[in-house]
């Protein structure tokens, strides 16, 4: 996985249809099967919240993937 450790909290990193430790893996499979290599080839999400939030960060994480 890429990210920037400092700014995520221990399991508030997921995948739909896919788990984040195999998601590369995945895509690359994908891509070879339907000889996709030019284009979009994927999309992130980043959601993010007012530092003033009161609600825990596992329930604001919860919510768009539902």
């Amino acid at each position: 996985m890429f990210t920037k450790e400092k700014k995520i909290f221990p399991g508030l990193i997921s995948g739909i249809n896919c788990s984040p430790e195999s998601a590369y893996d995945e895509m690359m499979v994908t891509k070879g099967i339907y000889r996709k290599d030019d284009g979009r080839q994927f999309v992130h999400f980043v959601h993010s919240y007012h530092p003033e939030e009161k609600l825990p960060p596992a329930i604001l994480h919860e919510t768009p993937l539902n």
